[in-house]
């Protein structure tokens, strides 16, 4: 039987599930009866103790506790490539690839769908900081590229021109607070070649995705990049540390990347009957039901699963999503000092990423007291502020910059 309950901007249904049902990724049951909340509390006991009571070397070793540890991560594994799809199979008569739950390392994963052309999906970063560092390696983060465009003809046969791209940035900025430069840029560019380019990095420094998949947000969105053009793409990912811009461009056009990229646009297109498409949340620009960007999937180790958040959605949203999934983790708190933010996402921040980093549970971000208690470790010599599209990429001293286009680069490109 089911319910329909609206929670914030989700609807979820509510049932009463069996194992068969969950193995075909029934949605949670939000409010279920009493028989079933006493079963699935005895799963979560028996869970519980088992992560408990196992030896040291069979609990939760996490990919990732931090970016600085995923940076000694990939130099140790830099120059080794992962076959492709190994940790992946295909699921369910939609044909969705998910995380193979044996080899899950945590007790949720989260899939998140997103491109770097994407306006919605860059400037969903605060919330997904947010929930990257409540529950840190509990959840272990998977990146699929969209693969929104393979050439610009669907934009020009719309009438999109850079200038009405630009313009549009003006309400995500006011909006939802990322940095925008608002630079008109000389042509439209595809972003193809910039998601193989995350690919690339992903099969080669396993990690490394997203910070390679960072600095192209920041770069498309703050300077006059074209996610097109290999020059630039080389130029603007010199910054990020631990991987060869060299490489990654040389590999854009690789058969195995290729390949990679062509499973992920087929990930991301199975979002047909699925409750995204349900709340109107998905995209057809191809002819296929696809996830936008940014759309999160969360699913549970123990029995595979799955809740969606399809589209852009607010942090709340994401957090009572994990919360059903397991309320057995551990929620960190934000931190009195906003040094250790900085520390923590050693690829910098910034102000609105800051001021929902130290929101506490759903009052309203306070992004000028953020600025100020930035500015504060600033005057203590504890960060640094590097200017960005009329904001700014905060960081610990010496810390990462934020990527730049030469002026020689960006006038080769017209």
């Amino acid at each position: 039987m089911y319910g329909q309950v609206t929670i914030g901007s989700l609807n979820v249904r509510d049932l009463v599930w069996d194992d068969a049902q969950a193995a075909e990724s029934t949605p949670i049951a939000i409010a279920p009866t009493k028989n079933a909340r006493q079963a699935t509390n005895a799963t979560r006991a028996r869970s519980l103790f088992d992560r408990t009571n196992a030896p040291l070397t069979d609990r939760v070793q996490p990919r990732t506790r931090s970016y600085r540890f995923r940076r000694k991560l990939v130099r140790l594994r830099r120059g080794k490539s992962r076959a492709p799809s190994e940790q992946t199979s295909e699921m369910e008569s939609r044909g969705a690839r998910f995380p193979n739950l044996f080899g899950m390392t945590s007790p949720l994963s989260a899939t998140l769908y997103s491109d770097p052309a994407c306006p919605f999906g860059y400037s969903e970063n605060p919330a997904l900081r947010v929930i990257e560092w409540r529950y840190g390696s509990q959840i272990d983060w998977r990146l699929v590229l969209v693969g929104l465009s393979e050439d610009t003809s669907r934009y020009e046969a719309h009438g999109y021109t850079p200038l009405r791209s630009v313009q549009g940035q003006i309400r995500f900025r006011e909006q939802w607070g990322m940095p925008f430069a608002l630079e008109v840029k000389p042509r439209l560019a595809a972003s193809t070649r910039a998601c193989r380019a995350v690919i690339a990095a992903r099969r080669e420094w396993p990690g490394s995705e997203w910070a390679v998949f960072r600095a192209l947000q920041i770069s498309n969105f703050n300077t006059r990049l074209l996610l097109d053009d290999d020059d630039q793409l080389r130029e603007v990912l010199s910054v990020v540390e631990g991987v060869d811009a060299d490489r990654i461009v040389a590999l854009i056009d690789a058969p195995e990347v290729l390949a990679e990229y062509e499973q992920d646009k087929a990930e991301t297109r199975t979002a047909a009957g699925s409750p995204t498409e349900f709340q109107g949340k998905a995209g057809n620009s191809d002819g296929q039901v696809r996830y936008t960007a940014p759309s999160v999937v969360f699913t549970r180790a123990t029995d595979g699963l799955r809740l969606e958040a399809g589209g852009m959605q607010t942090v709340e949203a994401y957090d009572v999503l994990v919360a059903n999934l397991d309320p057995t983790l551990e929620r960190k708190a934000p931190p009195e000092d906003p040094a250790e933010l900085l520390e923590h996402f050693s690829f910098g921040l910034t102000s609105q990423e800051v001021a929902a980093l130290l929101t506490v549970s759903n009052d309203l971000p306070d992004r000028q007291g953020a600025e100020r208690a930035l500015l504060a470790l600033v005057a203590e010599g504890r960060a640094e502020r590097h200017p960005l599209g009329g904001d700014a990429l905060w960081t610990v001293p010496g810390g990462q910059l934020p990527p730049r286009l030469s002026d020689e680069s960006q006038r080769q490109a017209v």
